[in-house]
């Protein structure tokens, strides 16, 4: 079983997100994003390029919520 904080709990998450996206439920892939994100934060750092590529995911979803200032 893995941990909270587990890199793969975090892309399993992200694979979800990604579904969520694809059957344009928006809300729910920004949320779960969210999730990522911090994860990804708090588990390998700001910089690392599964961070960088979370923070583009989740920039993606709300350009396509029209939440474009925060994109």
């Amino acid at each position: 079983v893995l941990g909270e904080k587990h890199p793969d709990k975090a892309r399993s998450m992200a694979s979800l997100a990604t579904t969520y996206h694809a059957q344009g439920r928006y809300e729910e892939a920004g949320s779960t994003k969210v999730e990522v994100l911090a994860l990804r934060r708090d588990v390998l750092g700001e910089k690392h390029p599964d961070t960088l590529q979370a923070i583009h995911d989740l920039a993606i979803t709300w350009n396509s919520r029209q939440r474009r200032p925060e994109a």
